[in-house]
């Protein structure tokens, strides 16, 4: 499924029985990230389900360390799995 900004910034995620993966997530203009976790998080509580997410630059344009940061500054946790950092989630 996907989410898409009018900057045509998008978020592709995947619903499952008990959480829903975050597949991709590009953003085009400043801002447009954080409005498409801020709507899948209104998904997952519509369907009581957390999120998770490998963190995972597509390309140049951000950095690891950015890219975890921005994550964990949306309320993302690392995942108690998790054993390289870059494995996440959000609960309600």
């Amino acid at each position: 499924m996907k989410i898409a900004t009018e900057n045509n910034s998008y978020l592709i995620y995947t619903v499952f029985e008990d959480r829903i993966d975050i597949d991709n997530i590009k953003s085009y203009a400043k801002g447009d990230g954080s409005k498409l976790i801020a709507e899948l998080k209104k998904i997952a509580r519509e369907l009581e389900l957390q999120i998770e997410l490998y963190s995972e630059p597509q390309d140049d344009t951000i950095s690891q360390e950015d890219l975890n940061g921005f994550y964990e500054k949306n309320g993302f946790e690392l995942h108690p799995d998790d054993v390289d950092y870059s494995y996440y989630e959000w609960s309600n």
